[in-house]
């Protein structure tokens, strides 16, 4: 687990952009998985966001006609998988996160920590190699980032690799490196 800091301003949040493959970097090369994706066309990028990198945004990107189910099941449509099958996987991850009692709620009807653990419940439904996080606790209250926090090192147990943005001094501290 890796947490970046810096103040705002700093490039943060474009660094994470350049290494989810979703800005080109003005200089240097990206790898992922020892290929080189620095000249990748969309479609390669497409490929790889879809199943091996995630990304939870600052603001959480939750689509706002949808449930909490359906924002967690698309990831998964989107790579191939029924509807069925996305619904059962995506219910199962959302009681992971303690949403299982809201999973019909649209975002507009969850709480700023509800939908942030949508949104990280999304970002975990592919199961990705590399979860980029940006600010994932910024908005939420001790508790509730603390929680989020939790479901990182649950998943660092699972030996997934997590960078995250962070302003909080007390998360990037308990990251395994700080950049």
């Amino acid at each position: 687990m890796v947490s970046l800091t810096g103040p705002s301003g700093s490039g943060k949040s474009t660094l994470l952009h350049i290494i989810a493959l979703l800005d080109q970097p003005t200089s240097g090369e990206v790898f992922f998985k020892k290929k080189n994706f620095s000249k990748s066309n969309d479609n390669e990028k497409d490929l790889v966001r879809r199943r091996g990198i995630s990304i939870i945004y600052q603001q959480n990107n939750l689509l706002s006609d949808f449930t909490a189910l359906e924002n967690v099941a698309i990831p998964l449509v989107n790579n191939g998988f029924s509807w069925e099958e996305s619904i059962k996987k995506s219910t199962k991850i959302l009681s992971l996160v303690n949403l299982s009692k809201r999973l019909n709620h649209f975002p507009g009807e969850l709480s700023g920590g509800e939908q942030q653990r949508v949104a990280v419940a999304r970002a975990l439904i592919t199961e990705p190699d590399l979860i980029l996080a940006d600010e994932p606790t910024g908005s939420l209250d001790r508790k509730t980032a603390n929680e989020i926090f939790s479901l990182f090192l649950k998943l660092k147990s699972k030996n997934r690799t997590i960078l995250y943005a962070t302003h909080n001094r007390e998360l990037s501290n308990r990251a395994d490196y700080k950049l």
